[in-house]
């Protein structure tokens, strides 16, 4: 494969793409044109985008040694095309994500950089009548996936870079209002990947990684058990790897099923949320040629919320929470009891991500409290409060770097306290966030490198769609 290689300059990016966001507002959508009676462009061509701007900053990394410190400003532009050609819908995203200002030492993924690439390239075609189904939409191509609580798979928002995958999928809904979904995918692997390529912003096209293949059945029914608003959820989810075209794997071959019980917000009424799943197959230790060896996988995750949205000013919802990630604290056994997050979000249920995210589904005990409000229409907020501890005290904080596999620092982690306010002004979305992680017993005395000390986050990002 060939790289295509630029090498802008970075103070001169950062600028345009501040440009872009003050100049958005001049691009109004092609609707609003219309409106006015002016046709932007044909009736079969829809085309919208989205401009983010953020700057995020970490003092006193919590990963075990690394620098004290750490700073991002990220940009993204989506760009989103259709075309109705009648019994079928062509669609093409791109995506131009990039980053800057990072210091010296930072960790540095994919997940932050993929420079000018196509997000998604599909056709969609709508049907009608078709296996019980009153409506549903066939896509096959490269495309984004989100099912049910996405926390299994998402199309991730707050990460700078979002995921996608190629292959077919169907979402349908019964003339009862129940929905299922079903896909088979390859996931598309971000390129590139070394941390100087991606410090640089260097572009290079993204491939299909052929080699994995994740599969879904997702099935909801509307007012489940005869309780009005309550949706009952049956899933299973399956992911089969093998190294190919020289991306390695760890050979994955196991399925996921899982129930879910779902009441939505609203305002006067008690909402829950009780999400399980349990993962069951084989998995190797590592990637390399040599590791031959299966490995059993006997692992899962609960999430179960509770929360009640009080009909007063304000609207305020306050919110408990538990979210549990199983831990393995010894792979001799023959099993690999750690539960691992693969394609799933992390951000509604465990704070900030970004260069921050200290959280994952692997090995976490997670208890929370969580108030939430919308002073109007225009703004809202929510602030939290958690308790992380391990689920098993012999296997590692996987954020932070640390591992007793004596179990003899504890569980305890810290306390985390998370926030952020939004507000809606001259057709964009203006948010301000922070977090606040206090380290507690583990993170203090789990042997390993040196570590700084209570982490602090901030960030800003302007978003403007048009």
């Amino acid at each position: 494969m060939t790289v295509l290689r630029h090498s802008p300059c970075r103070r001169g990016g950062f600028c345009a793409a501040i440009a872009c966001i003050l100049l958005a507002p001049a691009l109004p959508p092609a609707a609003a044109a219309q409106e006015r009676g002016g046709r932007v462009l044909p009736e079969w061509l829809s085309v919208s985008g989205e401009a983010r701007l953020r700057h995020e900053s970490l003092g006193n990394q919590y990963r075990a040694g690394l620098p004290g410190s750490d700073q991002s400003a990220n940009w993204r532009l989506l760009l989103l095309a259709e075309a109705d050609a009648g019994p079928m819908v062509f669609t093409v995203e791109l995506q131009d994500a990039r980053g800057w200002l990072k210091d010296s030492g930072s960790p540095v993924t994919a997940s932050w950089v993929n420079t000018l690439d196509v997000l998604q390239a599909h056709v969609r075609v709508p049907l009608r009548d078709v296996v019980g189904l009153s409506e549903a939409d066939l896509r096959i191509g490269r495309q984004t996936v989100e099912v049910g609580s996405a926390r299994i798979v998402e199309r991730t928002d707050f990460t700078n870079v979002i995921a996608s995958f190629t292959g077919v999928s169907l979402f349908g809904q019964t003339g009862t209002g129940d929905e299922i979904a079903a896909f088979a995918v390859a996931p598309v692997g971000r390129r590139p990947s070394g941390a100087a390529e991606l410090l640089d912003n260097t572009a290079s096209s993204d491939e299909e990684e052929w080699g994995r293949t994740f599969a879904g059945l997702h099935w909801r029914e509307r007012d489940a058990f005869g309780v009005e608003g309550l949706w009952a959820e049956a899933f299973v989810y399956g992911l089969h790897e093998r190294d190919r075209d020289g991306v390695a794997t760890f050979d994955r071959r196991h399925l996921e099923p899982g129930l879910r019980l779902l009441r939505e917000p609203r305002t006067g009424r008690t909402d829950l949320d009780l999400d399980v799943s349990v993962r069951v197959g084989t998995r190797r230790a590592s990637t390399a040629a040599a590791d031959t060896r299966d490995l059993d996988v006997r692992a899962g995750r609960v999430h179960a919320s509770l929360g009640h949205t009080f009909d007063a000013p304000w609207r305020p919802r306050l919110r408990v929470s538990w979210d549990w990630a199983s831990g393995d604290g010894d792979i001799s056994d023959g099993s690999l009891d750690r539960y691992e997050n693969l394609f799933g979000g992390r951000r509604s249920d465990l704070g900030h991500t970004g260069i921050y995210g200290p959280f994952t589904q692997a090995n976490l005990s997670l208890p929370q409290v969580r108030l939430e409000a919308r002073p109007g229409q225009a703004t809202d907020w929510r602030i939290s409060w958690a308790w992380a501890s391990l689920a098993d005290a012999r296997d590692g904080w996987i954020n932070g770097r640390l591992r007793d596999p004596t179990g003899a620092s504890g569980r305890f982690i810290g306390h985390a306290l998370d926030a952020r306010v939004r507000h809606r002004v001259a057709g964009a979305v203006l948010e301000v966030g922070g977090a606040v992680l206090l380290r507690g017993r583990f993170a203090e005395t789990a042997p390993g490198p040196a570590r700084n000390g209570d982490a602090l986050y901030g960030y800003v990002q302007v978003t403007r769609s048009f």
